[in-house]
Order: C-alpha cells, then structure tokens, then sequence
C-alpha cells in the first residue's frame, strides 16, 4: 500500500499504460512490473514493446506540449501533456520517474515511490 493521492496515482498509470498500448503494435507486449527496493522504496515499471525513442525524443515526449510523432501525417492523437503530467505528478508525491528506451525496440517508464509513501 501507499500514502498517495488515489485520483492522481490513477491519472498516472492511466497515462502510462494508455501510452505503452497506443505505441505498441498488434502482436507487441505491454508489461508491468512492481519492485519493493531495498531502500524501502516502491518503483512500478510499465514496459512496452513498441516504437521506442532515441534520447532526442524522449527530451521532447517530456516536455509541455511535447510530442514526437507531430507531423500533418501523424499516426497517434494526443496533447502531448501526458508524459509532462505524469512526471509532474510523481514529482508532487516526492517521486521520480525514470524513461529509458530505444528506437525500435521499446520504453520502460518506471516511477518511484519514496519510502515515506509506502505502509
């Protein structure tokens, strides 16, 4: 269990896992995956198999408004908020969120709880 803002914790998941499946093509996979950290921590994964990112992007998917594939031609819909949110969001629980992923490949976005927050 943790001591956090249930309506935001949702709002956070709900962007992150929303994400991975609208990145991730038919046949690809969607994994979450939950760690209780030695330091007491708690970090949640969400994993995908997807489009990826290289570094450049993932700088633009963080920012306000941010939005990698944003072309007349673009394939997803969005704002370009969720990612800048979700990380705001964490930030507000004394988290962090952590984005690794590689073009082609895939993203694991992990979000850190602080110790404090878990009972």
């Amino acid at each position: 269990m943790i001591y956090a803002d249930k309506r935001r914790v949702k709002q956070v998941f709900l962007n992150l896992l929303s994400n991975a499946v609208k990145f991730t093509p038919e046949g690809g996979e969607v994994a979450v995956i939950s760690a209780l950290n030695d330091d007491g921590s708690l970090s949640i994964s969400i994993a995908d198999t997807g489009i990826g990112m290289d570094q450049e992007e993932i700088k633009k998917a963080l920012a306000v408004f941010g939005q990698v594939d944003s072309g007349l031609n673009r394939k997803h819909e969005g704002t370009g908020l969720g990612l800048h949110l979700t990380m705001g969001l964490m930030e507000l629980h004394g988290g962090t969120m952590v984005v690794t992923s590689e073009k082609g490949k895939g993203t694991e976005i992990t979000v850190t709880f602080p110790k404090d927050r878990v009972r």
